[in-house]
């Protein structure tokens, strides 16, 4: 069974090496294939994917060249 995110994490992946180039350290908002935009924290990121994407799944991603899992839980956020 298929990530429900696969295609957001390939489209990470597609563009990590540009991403690093320029953004490294801060955050991609990626929803389907299209990088939404960057910012500088992910509680930034995580709030307008919810204003651009709604409640439906969508990817959050630290530009980094060392990877760290990292889970949260939606209804824990307040706006």
């Amino acid at each position: 069974m298929a990530s429900p995110l696969e295609k957001e994490l390939q489209t990470f992946e597609a563009h990590k090496s540009e991403l690093l180039a320029s953004n490294a350290g801060r955050f991609a908002l990626i929803k389907d294939d299209r990088i939404i935009d960057v910012f500088d924290t992910n509680l930034d990121a995580i709030q307008q994917g919810y204003r651009q994407c709604g409640n439906v799944p969508f990817l959050v991603r630290e530009i980094t060249h060392i990877e760290r899992a990292a889970h949260f839980t939606s209804n824990l956020l307040e706006f």
